[in-house]
């Protein structure tokens, strides 16, 4: 942490100070003293925990802890949950933020990731509030009403404890505490005053989710192994990957087999998500290595871990090793002559994967004679369990790839039936609307198909971070059926969204960004760009960045076309992003503040030069190109020709002959919802 945070603030030598006597005086129990200081521990930490920073997070996982710790020994103490209380907290806050969070959700929820400093003094809390006459937020007075007898939520009087005066009678909430909005009301042009209650836990299946995230994932007595599953319900691959990598090198974690190949599984579950198939293979493979010292090779406990290699060797294509593995762990089950729920299950996403992969690859022969004979079981498995939505699934995914599709219609009818016992945010139940909205998909009812892949984002959006890659594929399939229907303005802002959250994950450069802007700019083609233009700008109700700046965009087009110019070819979309900054800011006579975002992001400066019938093409004349013959070269373009000649079925291709005809897709985006 130390180090962290001289690498971050050492160019200040007020916050060098401060991290010397941190250094040299900092203890456990004295953790609530150095968190209501005023200096950038405070700051860092809480905003780190509201945008889920997990780097930041991890090098303060032991701060946090110690935190966390103090307030709960407070909190057992002063039981101030004997009595309701009345607290009140004062903020700023902008319009949209109000607007979204407070103002369209009163009845609803409103959670605080962060540590929440109150007070039961209002006229304290006032003063932090403000009187309404800043123009740029929103004054807000939270009252916040706390029942007596709650024991889920911690909270402490950190009064004698706090570095500022005692009259603020401040009362700090740990982690995750989540609210029920109850009013909210405007007090001025710019003031509000707004009512939440704390949450008892049992009101919704939200409040439990949102409280526990946290708390379960980083106060826990592995913070690495935490933080690393954190980052993976995060969407953070990289990042997830770092953590489980520095435990592998763990001396102490290689010592004990059996957390080692659970990391391993773990690791593996990453790489999978992650499209990085034979790494996902090598992990689950050297966990099995790792167990077969201690159990026999075909132990009911490896039915799960067979079958997710399997899957794998399946989304890689190496159908002969999935057939193998596949069936070693159908063996199993059938051996075995009373299997459990989860066995049967088990067995049935096998069946329901190679059909999955079927369908993508139609040259599949292994495992097809076992699993057509296999098929004949599945009645006869949801009539034992008629409540199992994996069964249900499963099945109806069978008759889908089959072409039955009145079949799986009523297979996955019958699971929306079993909905009411299950809860409302289980993958399983996006898993059912995902597979509904293909069914429509298939026999061309597209405006169907978007009313279901909307209800699967609505429930992925709450299971995992925005920026997760199952909601890409939901917003890739949702994409392309707005796409086919002709709603062009609809889809290009699915495949926009797709877009930043394969940039989020995978960088600029990636094939699969590329495959993004190539769809972007099929759509805009087809839409046509003047449209665009004239739709996203003169049509809106407010105006565009170049409507409020239109001296910038002459200024912004010379600088593309200079750039361009050069041999050097290193012009990229953030460089014209650096200088509308620039520009931006020298024309206004703002000061840009440490921390701002840029004014115009990379992506619309990318799309500005796409709308101005600019191409990324390759210029020959590079120095990099010049020696198109080193090794990495030759690497990286054998695995960009190999990347084509694999998923050519999701690609518009052509015939040869004098009368060439378009091949029209069949696999579009079945890339994301099966492997």
């Amino acid at each position: 942490m130390v180090d962290f945070c001289l690498e971050k603030y050492g160019h200040n030598q007020c916050d060098i100070n401060f991290i010397q006597q941190f250094v040299t005086y900092y203890k456990a129990e004295h953790a609530i003293s150095w968190y209501t200081r005023d200096t950038f521990l405070y700051r860092l930490l809480n905003g780190a925990l509201r945008t889920m920073d997990i780097e930041t997070l991890y090098s303060m996982r032991f701060f946090i802890r110690d935190l966390d710790a103090q307030l709960v020994k407070r909190f057992k103490a002063q039981r101030l949950d004997s009595a309701s209380l009345l607290l009140y907290r004062g903020q700023f806050m902008t319009g949209p933020e109000l607007e979204n969070k407070i103002v369209n959700n009163v009845g609803g929820f409103y959670s605080v990731l962060s540590f929440l400093s109150t007070t039961q003094n209002r006229a304290v809390a006032s003063i932090y509030a403000g009187d309404g006459t800043n123009i740029e937020a929103d004054s807000v007075l939270f009252e916040i009403e706390v029942p007596k007898n709650n024991h889920r939520i911690v909270y402490a009087d950190i009064s004698g404890d706090s570095v500022f005066n005692d009259d603020e009678n401040e009362i700090l909430f740990t982690m995750g505490a989540v609210f029920r909005i109850i009013s909210a009301e405007k007090t001025d042009e710019h003031a509000w005053l707004v009512k939440l209650k704390l949450s008892d836990g049992n009101e919704d299946v939200e409040t439990r989710q949102l409280e526990l995230c946290l708390t379960n994932k980083i106060i826990s007595s592995n913070g690495t192994m935490s933080l690393a599953r954190l980052a993976f319900h995060m969407g953070r691959y990289d990042i997830a990957v770092k953590f489980y990598e520095s435990l592998l090198q763990n001396s102490l974690v290689n010592a004990e087999l059996i957390l080692m190949s659970r990391i391993q599984v773990e690791l593996a579950l990453v790489y999978y998500d992650f499209q990085q198939y034979e790494k996902a293979i090598e992990c689950y493979e050297t966990s099995l290595q790792i167990d077969f010292n201690d159990y026999p090779v075909r132990d009911l406990r490896f039915i799960k871990r067979y079958s997710d290699l399997g899957c794998a060797y399946l989304a890689n294509r190496d159908y002969t090793k999935a057939g193998k593995i596949l069936s070693i762990a159908m063996d199993i089950i059938e051996d075995n002559p009373e299997p459990d729920q989860t066995s049967i299950e088990t067995y049935a996403k096998i069946v329901a994967d190679f059909f999955r992969a079927k369908k993508r690859d139609i040259s599949i022969l292994s495992l097809s004679e076992r699993v057509n004979l296999s098929v004949h079981q599945f009645e006869s498995f949801l009539e034992k369990y008629p409540n199992s939505l994996s069964l249900g699934n499963d099945i109806g995914t069978v008759y889908y790839v089959k072409g039955n599709y009145e079949e799986a219609m009523a297979m996955y009818e019958l699971c929306l039936a079993n909905l009411l016992s299950f809860d409302r945010y289980d993958p399983r139940v996006a898993e059912t609307y995902s597979n509904i909205a293909l069914v429509h998909f298939d026999v061309g009812r597209f405006d169907m198909a978007v009313e279901y892949f909307s209800k699967e984002i609505a429930i992925l959006k709450r299971i995992y971070h925005s920026n997760h890659l199952a909601i890409a594929g939901a917003n890739k399939a949702m994409g392309i059926s707005y796409y086919l229907q002709g709603d062009w303005k609809r889809a290009l802002a699915c495949w926009l969204k797709l877009l930043d959250i394969h940039i989020y994950n995978f960088s600029n450069i990636h094939s699969t960004v590329d495959e993004d802007f190539m769809f972007i700019d099929r759509i805009l083609e087809e839409w046509g760009y003047e449209e665009f233009s004239t739709d996203l700008r003169g049509g809106k109700h407010t105006d565009s960045f170049y409507d409020m700046f239109p001296d910038i965009e002459p200024d912004e087009k010379a600088f593309v076309i200079q750039a361009c110019s050069q041999k050097s070819g290193e012009f990229k979309a953030l460089d014209l992003a650096q200088f509308i900054d620039d520009t931006y800011y020298e024309l206004t006579g703002i000061k840009k503040q440490n921390g701002d975002d840029l004014i115009r992001s990379e992506r619309s400066c990318r799309l500005d030069v796409r709308t101005w019938a600019a191409k990324f093409e390759a210029n020959s004349q590079r120095p990099y190109f010049e020696r198109h013959k080193i090794d990495d070269v030759v690497t990286h373009r054998k695995e960009f020709i190999n990347h084509f000649l694999t998923h050519k079925g999701f690609y518009y291709t052509i015939t040869d002959g004098e009368t060439s005809t378009w091949n029209i897709l069949t696999q579009i985006f079945l890339k994301y919802n099966y492997m």
